[in-house]
């Protein structure tokens, strides 16, 4: 805006400054456009949630397109005594899109307050794949990092699901001892042989296909586990399960405390004893057994040291006894 009698000296160096601003802004526009590259690939990626899955996927079928992608945000697994199926292979199997998994230390109330958290995506690359117009491990990161919510990325999705959904059970077995008020030290080892026992399902049953150390390293791993156990819904219906001496079930007790919610580690515990039972594989685990056994068969806490100490002398000392 030029003002009458102003100097031409003056209108120049409004003119520069001008210039030096334009200069600025499309710089930074330059800036902005390079580091949100992502926002602006032709891409769709859903994520999926919840606790009625089954449903959600049977009524998406035959109406997604296949180059969607998806990330599965639940722990749990489709397990029967013919197979064993992560949830993010159903999704994949069912829709016929290509879908990862999101696992981690994320208790929800922590998450929407913002706090500092972990959490692992796993997710690998589809066969039909397009670089620049596709989702991969940047668009991921740039997706789900937050200066509170930090994010892996990793590329074992079996091993992600897995321990997301074994962990719960494990849980449970962690409130049973806490429940009878055996101390802190009785739920770290319920936690340390509930870890073996998760690796050793993994690399038993989807030999090559998992990461052992994805349980060590990862959040979707032992940091999930140590919060599932310390303040969780599935122990804490271990917890309500042992205080009250078994005389309400775990589905009772779901009902009535968690308003709605559910417990995933009750359902996977029944359906991982099934599985390892028709492959004749109980007594490899004896710690999940025994869980089912407490929850579902009137099992009695009092006698899990025993179960899990027998274990080990079979183990280590077979020829003698």
């Amino acid at each position: 805006m030029v003002e009458r009698g102003e100097q031409l000296d003056n209108i120049q160096d409004k003119t520069d400054n001008l210039a030096q601003a334009a200069q600025g802004f499309r710089k930074g526009a330059n800036r902005v456009r390079k580091d949100m590259w992502w926002k602006d690939m032709k891409m769709r990626m859903c994520l999926i949630a919840g606790v009625i899955i089954i449903i959600i996927v049977i009524v998406l079928a035959g109406h997604v397109p296949s180059h969607v992608r998806a990330i599965s945000c639940l722990k749990g697994l489709d397990v029967s005594a013919d197979a064993c199926v992560t949830l993010s292979q159903y999704i994949t199997n069912t829709l016929g899109i290509h879908c990862g998994a999101l696992s981690g230390a994320n208790l929800a109330l922590e998450i929407a307050q913002k706090k500092y958290s972990e959490s692992t995506i796993a997710y690998r690359l589809p066969a039909d794949y397009l670089k620049g117009q596709d989702v991969d491990e940047q668009v991921l990161y740039y997706l789900f990092h937050r200066p509170y919510f930090h994010v892996n990325v990793v590329q074992d999705v079996t091993g992600v699901c897995l321990a997301g959904a074994l962990k719960n059970v494990i849980a449970i077995a962690a409130g049973f001892v806490a429940g009878v008020g055996w101390g802190d030290n009785a739920k770290a080892a319920v936690m340390r042989r509930g870890l073996l026992e998760m690796i050793q399902f993994g690399t038993e049953f989807f030999n090559g296909d998992i990461d052992p150390s994805t349980f060590l390293k990862e959040s979707a791993g032992v940091a999930d586990l140590i919060t599932s156990c310390a303040g969780g819904r599935n122990v804490r219906m271990g917890a309500e399960f042992a205080k009250h001496k078994s005389t309400k079930s775990l589905k009772q007790l779901e009902a009535e405390l968690l308003n709605g919610q559910s417990a995933q580690g009750i359902t996977t515990a029944k359906e991982v004893y099934e599985f390892l039972e028709a492959r004749n594989a109980l007594d490899r685990f004896p710690l999940m057994v025994a869980t089912y056994n407490i929850a579902f068969n009137g099992l009695d806490i009092e006698k899990l040291p025993e179960i899990l100490g027998h274990h080990w002398e079979v183990k280590h000392f077979k020829s003698k006894l």
